[in-house]
């Protein structure tokens, strides 16, 4: 039965010990017994046609929805997702693999992970792994397992330009038992139940899709399923057009709208239909969806829908989906969205100025070509497909991976990557799984340090590199963070790291969704020195107004001056923080460069003394 994978692998996305064989078969004769199994070769054969309702259901949540799915061999396939305010539909048409996000929004599928996931899903899902004398690909036996108390016979999928598979068979039914195949957001473990004869063919009727870096189970429990019953063959292809829930004040563009430039962070206002008050939100490329505090949408009254799953940096972190009323920027209005619902403000507060309510993500950036003005601090949006590449400007494809931009670039001359282009990170990072593969942690001098994500906090590692190419641009010794996480955006698979803001700052950058590529064009920014704190130590404020120190990197001034976490600074040369308004102004005395002693009055476990802080680079 075409397997449920490709039409769940979106949703577990916003979502046994070996045992030895005396005698192992040979994949010819495991296959036989699996025909015989399913029905025979000429009942499979015939059939053409697969639709599929089900309920579907993330475990250990309580969220439940509907799934429609709807396949016609070779391999074309449609399906619907309901979870709520959560939709999604997504297909293909045997040329283009395509999705409709929660929002409406049209997306073509050209990143080279989800189209090597969909060549093996369409051996997978049309049977065509049981007929291989003329395909290309190679099945080898891998042994024996169990699942689930079940003994199984193991087979190795390896399709030309596909992502490698496992399948495990039941050693006494030879009725397919699980299937697993790396993905490109982590290793997916589906486990097939319950088979039932439909036409001659036996069918699971409950599937459960595991997700290992999410540790998020899907539970899908078919109602109904009928075999060669007639589809329109339109239904496979990508929808014309894209959704219009937008609209310009004045002609096809808003251009030059000010932005603030906070600690490598951009932020405008946004207005709500209904409430007069401005509020301000982040622009962050690297957010697949929009973001609304949750704490300002009960207070706003906004709609709660579903808890799910996501990858943040950091890792895993739940949110709920929302619906949102009209919203505005300067010289932009939107219409009603689905939004996520996360408690950004209550990160955010405790160490910048800025009152932060939200994250305009990819839901309201695919609507346009964007241009960031990095130096000028503006930002102009225009319609797609309505003013060419910006003058002097370089272009690079930069498919979407998980509705982020991802580019090649390379580290040093030496290390090829790909990267996310995330206007929403300060920092750069490098993913454990890249840096590992080049040993870039050997023989470097490097900090340890903390990163702050969605997800949660970050052990990494803060090194300098010789060089970093993107594009014909060589930006010199480069500072990344070597991030140790193996969960959140960490186990995106074929992701080399992230393309933060220190990076991206040194360009205009022209983000173009229609056509995904990336515009980039140096500023007088670009030779700006990576890290511009001089104290090692990293401070927040908190709701009375106290200032203490959150964490301190070993091996910088403030870990030479024995600061540590938790102390409360209490003056700065004799300037009370009690009276420094803004943190603005504390990060700034951080930053001095004439080579500085300041004077910390601080507080430790009830106990006032003096430290002397020597600012100077670190790294």
């Amino acid at each position: 039965m075409p397997a449920i994978r490709s039409k769940l692998a979106l949703l577990i996305i916003l979502l046994a010990a070996a045992i030895s064989a005396s005698a192992a078969e040979n994949v010819e004769d495991i296959l036989a017994k699996h025909i015989e199994a399913l029905g025979g070769a000429e009942t499979i054969r015939a059939a053409g046609t697969v639709t599929i309702q089900a309920d579907i259901e993330i475990l250990g949540m309580g969220v439940k929805g509907t799934m429609e799915s709807y396949s016609v061999r070779p391999c074309l396939s449609h399906s619907d997702l309901s979870l709520g305010f959560f939709r999604v539909k997504q297909g293909y048409d045997g040329n283009r693999l395509w999705r409709i996000d929660p929002n409406g929004m049209l997306l073509i599928l050209q990143d080279e992970q989800a189209l090597r996931d969909q060549v093996t899903n369409c051996i997978i899902d049309s049977y065509r792994y049981l007929f291989p004398d003329d395909e290309n690909f190679s099945m080898t036996a891998a042994g024996t397992d169990t699942i689930d108390g079940t003994a199984c016979a193991v087979v190795e999928l390896v399709p030309e330009g596909g992502t490698t598979c496992r399948l495990y068979f039941d050693s006494d039914t030879y009725l397919l038992k699980r299937l697993s195949m790396d993905s490109g957001s982590g290793t997916v473990h589906e486990t097939y139940e319950d088979y039932r004869e439909v036409d001659g063919l036996m069918a699971p009727f409950v599937t459960r899709m595991y997700q290992t870096a999410m540790n998020q189970t899907v539970e899908v429990r078919t109602r109904t399923l009928t075999i060669n019953e007639w589809i329109d063959p339109v239904l496979f292809l990508p929808p014309s057009g894209t959704t219009k829930d937008y609209a310009f004040v004045d002609g096809f563009s808003a251009e030059l709208i000010p932005f603030t430039y906070y600690e490598n962070h951009i932020y405008f206002p946004v207005m709500f239909a209904g409430n007069d008050s401005e509020v301000m939100f982040m622009l962050d490329s690297g957010a697949g969806m929009t973001v609304v505090d949750s704490t300002f949408a009960v207070e706003m009254g906004f709609p709660l829908g579903e808890r799910l799953m996501g990858a943040g940096a950091g890792g895993m972190a739940s949110f709920y989906m929302a619906r949102i009323p009209g919203f505005s920027i300067e010289g932009v209005s939107f219409d009603e969205q689905t939004v996520i619902a996360y408690p950004i403000k209550k990160i955010m507060d405790r160490f910048v100025d800025i009152e932060v309510h939200g994250i305009l993500g990819y839901d309201f950036l695919s609507r346009f070509i964007t241009r960031i003005d990095y130096e000028r601090s503006l930002i102009s949006f225009f319609e797609p497909d309505s003013l060419g590449p910006p003058p002097g400007a370089r272009a690079i494809d930069a498919p979407l991976t998980h509705n982020i931009f991802n580019a090649e670039a390379v580290l040093d001359s030496l290390y090829l990557g790909t990267f996310l282009i995330d206007t929403g990170a300060s920092n750069s990072i490098l993913q454990k799984s890249f840096a590992d593969e080049h040993g870039l942690r050997e023989g470097r001098e490097n900090l340890e340090i903390t990163l702050l994500g969605a997800g949660g906090e970050e052990r990494a590692l803060l090194a300098r590199f010789d060089s970093f190419k993107i594009g014909d641009f060589t930006i010199e010794d480069p500072v990344f963070a070597l991030s140790d996480a193996e969960s959140g955006i960490a186990v995106f698979e074929n992701i080399s790291g992230i393309i933060g803001n220190d990076i991206l700052h040194r360009f205009s950058l022209t983000l173009d969704y229609r056509r995904q590529r990336i515009y980039l064009e140096p500023n007088g920014l670009f030779g700006d020195p990576f890290i511009k704190d001089r104290s090692g130590i990293r401070c927040e404020r908190h709701k009375d107004g106290r200032v203490t120190v959150y964490s301190v990197i070993p091996g910088s001034p403030g870990d030479d001056a024995g600061l540590l976490k938790g102390d409360e600074i209490v003056s700065i040369d004799g300037r009370e923080t009690a009276d420094i308004e803004r943190m603005e102004e504390i990060l700034e005395i951080l930053r001095d460069s004439g080579g500085k002693t300041l004077q910390l009055e601080i507080i430790r476990k009830g106990g006032k003394s003096s430290v002397s802080l020597l600012l100077r680079d670190y790294i």
